[in-house]
């Protein structure tokens, strides 16, 4: 099995965008629909199902965003939360985010205590959690409110689906930084992480699922 760090994901990518010439907004669309598509098999009732998908502001949250829409253009009852603030949001992921909106989904920001205790609240009400909080990028321990979230994730009882990576978890070594999502469904673009492979932070994958997401041989 071939396996790959952080690094070398991001440099797949930009061979992707730069040298194939395929467009990071191209590739994000293509992220988004396998994950829809993961769903709709691992979940037949989906059509009967509410599902919140929870985004962050960098290009994991952008997959969320494409989820989002696919499931929305399915029917699916779907409800989008930002975890930040959405004037962050740049690049391939504001265009999705734009394109989310268009499609008639309002995501609801997540920014001041209040607004992160009424969604921690709602969370159990849902029946499949979205985690598009965090990517593989990430180094330092959770905190502020995204360890809130994560915490009312993982207290939920609900399923919850990691979009490339459980948020919270190294990409790399397989360390747990701190609070982090405990997916029952893993799905990751390309090639698997070495993180999701190594203990303990693969105790918390769940399942694990690889897609393709386009990239050349």
């Amino acid at each position: 099995m071939r396996v790959t760090t952080a690094a070398e994901m991001r440099e797949l990518d930009r061979l992707a965008i730069d040298t194939y010439g395929i467009p990071g907004v191209v590739l994000m669309e293509n992220a988004g629909a396998q994950v829809a598509r993961i769903l709709w098999q691992e979940f037949p009732e989906l059509s009967t199902r509410r599902v919140a998908v929870l985004c962050g502001q960098g290009n994991n949250g952008g997959d969320g965003f494409v989820v989002a829409r696919y499931l929305h253009n399915a029917s699916v009852s779907v409800r989008v939360f930002i975890v930040g603030e959405p004037e962050n949001i740049r690049g391939e992921a504001r265009t999705h985010l734009q394109m989310l909106m268009r499609a008639g989904i309002a995501p609801q920001a997540v920014n001041t205590p209040e607004s992160v205790q009424a969604v921690c609240a709602q969370l159990p009400h849902y029946d499949i959690l979205i985690d598009a909080l965090l990517g593989t990028g990430l180094k330092a321990g959770v905190s502020g409110f995204l360890q809130q979230i994560i915490g009312a994730m993982n207290a939920s009882g609900r399923p919850v689906v990691a979009v490339d990576i459980p948020s919270g978890l190294s990409a790399d070594v397989g360390t747990l930084l701190g609070t982090h999502v405990q997916a029952h469904l893993t799905v990751t673009m390309a090639l698997p992480k070495q993180g999701l492979l190594l203990y303990p932070a693969a105790e918390h994958v769940g399942k694990l699922v690889v897609v393709d997401i386009g990239f050349p041989a």
